[in-house]
């Protein structure tokens, strides 16, 4: 086992120059969860001093942080190499390089891009083959520094909705100054102008989605008493054009102290767009509806309220189950048949598509006309595997792709064979390929430069021991040369939250400033 004095810092800066453990302060105490249920506002403020940081713009929590925040930059800014290694990261931060991710609709590349001559940002679109060359075509759908000036609004892009197949109807998402809050405004990306008279929503949190040319789906703030506890819409509406949104009518509506309830459309590969509602009870848990068009009566999808449903690929619903679930385990990807569900509303055979183990994951799916791919984690290493259905089972094969670090499946489409899938390590930068699942090629279409000697350095993993026995993977990233007796500068990092993992990333800060000058990053994978 190789022996590393760890650094426990706020960022890397901070571990450059401190080079040593933080304090303890002395006044906190660890409590028991039993002990902290039964606590009152007093017992936990006694115990608890440092409570009032969890008010994220509180007065006093600002200004403990400015303090810390001074502290800290005066004692970097005393470090001999503080100005190197300032320049050194304000060049890779402010490089202009970076991969323009898109989406594929209708033969088209689709692109948010932002930089210092488009601040708020430019919706544009090119051509495949124009992309995957150094010089694409881009051709401006719309520019949201012109329109935050011709709107006198601080408008915050916060995405679109178009509907298939030929993409020209949109409902694009503004933001008055990034709030969580936005308008939705039907657009026509063919004219690129607003549609005069279209559909459109005050500000609100909510949702809208296309059921067909003349019809929408819609969750938004209607009034008093229409949203949940959380600050979420509580109703579903049904919104035809022509008439005002007071008309729509209701579909359904959950509990006040649900999360949220969230309309959608579930578009199948036939064409067919079902109308579908998710209930959100908890962060974690949620109750799904499939509403059919001619009665618009709920029949709730016979799954557990922990899972994620995928779309649909020749007829078989994809769903990952989040819990033990009628003999597949935790974790699996299941499918069912679509019309067999709509028949009776119960689902009688359920299918494999993937299980994993105790050191495997999935990660990330996409749906294309032809295949289904799924980015798949052994041992928090990525692989990308291509998926299909022969009508009775579920087949599949591991895709080409450099092996060593993560594989993600990024932007795919139902109606395309074109998708996109995304890798790095943590000495090889990001690159996007895409990758054409009938005819099985694919083409690096973007990578981002290399910012450090990677030729240099190795990235290992191993295992530790938890106290309750569990293995614990984690990865070493050092100098191939470096002496391996304990005495190396080390910054030692894990996270764990929210079902997020950390996988092996590409960081030319990390690289350039801390391992290329003999410091070991250590990344303990602990989720």
């Amino acid at each position: 086992m190789i022996k590393f004095r760890a650094l426990t810092a706020v960022g890397l800066s901070l571990a450059l120059t401190a080079c040593q453990p933080a304090t303890t302060d002395a006044t906190h105490k660890t409590i028991s969860t039993s002990e902290r249920l039964t606590m009152t506002p007093t017992d936990s403020a006694a115990l608890e001093p440092h409570l009032y940081l969890e008010e994220v713009l509180g007065e006093e929590a600002l200004d403990k942080v400015k303090g810390w925040n001074a502290r800290s930059l005066e004692r970097l800014q005393k470090d001999p190499l503080f100005e190197t290694l300032e320049s050194e990261a304000l060049e890779i931060l402010n490089s202009k390089d970076k991969i323009p991710y898109v989406s594929y609709r209708a033969g088209k590349v689709n692109n948010f891009w932002q930089d210092t001559d488009s601040v708020r940002g430019v919706w544009r679109r090119a051509d495949l083959k124009s992309y995957l060359s150094d010089a694409p075509d881009w051709e401006t759908v719309l520019d949201f520094d012109a329109l935050s000036k011709a709107e006198g609004k601080n408008w915050v892009y916060k995405g679109n909705d178009c509907l298939a197949p030929d993409y020209e109807l949109c409902i694009v998402n503004l933001s008055d100054g990034g709030k969580d809050a936005v308008v939705r405004r039907e657009f026509n990306s063919r004219t690129k102008t607003f549609v005069d008279g279209g559909f459109e929503t005050l500000e609100s949190k909510g949702s809208i989605s296309w059921l067909d040319a003349d019809t929408a789906l819609v969750a938004v703030d209607f009034g008093a008493g229409t949203l949940t506890d959380s600050g979420y819409p509580m109703i579903a509406k049904l919104w035809t054009r022509g008439t005002s949104m007071s008309d729509a009518v209701e579909i359904g509506r959950g509990l006040k102290t649900d999360v949220g309830y969230w309309p959608y459309t579930s578009e199948l590969s036939d064409g067919r767009r079902e109308i579908m509602v998710s209930r959100s009870k908890t962060f974690y848990e949620s109750e799904t509806f499939w509403l059919p068009r001619d009665t618009l009566t709920p029949v709730k999808l016979p799954l557990p309220e922990q899972v994620n449903l995928y779309g649909e690929f020749k007829n078989q619903m994809l769903a990952r189950v989040k819990e033990d679930f009628r003999g597949f385990k935790s974790g699996s990807l299941i499918s069912f048949d679509w019309d067999d569900f709509a028949s009776d509303g119960a689902i009688d055979a359920l299918h494999l598509v993937y299980a994993p183990n105790e050191r495997s994951s999935l990660d990330s799916v996409g749906i294309t006309k032809t295949n289904v791919l799924l980015g798949l984690s052994e041992n928090v290493i990525g692989s990308a595997h291509s998926y299909d259905w022969d009508g009775e089972n579920w087949t599949s094969k591991a895709l080409d792709f450099p092996s060593g670090g993560t594989v993600s499946i990024g932007a795919t489409n139902s109606k395309e064979d074109v998708a996109f899938i995304s890798t790095e390590s943590f000495l090889t930068p990001d690159t996007l390929w895409t990758y054409n699942t009938a005819t099985g090629e694919k083409t690096a279409a973007k990578s981002l430069p290399s910012w450090f000697d990677a030729s240099t350095m190795v990235a290992e993993q191993f295992e530790v021991a938890s106290p309750d026995g569990t293995k614990i993977p984690y990865f070493v990233v050092r100098q191939a040369q470096a002496k391996l007796d304990g005495n190396n500068p080390t910054l030692l990092y894990g996270y764990g939250g929210f079902d997020v993992s950390l996988n092996p990333s590409y960081s030319a800060v990390r690289g350039k400033l801390w391992i290329e000058r003999g410091g070991v990053y250590v990344l303990a994978n602990i989720r």
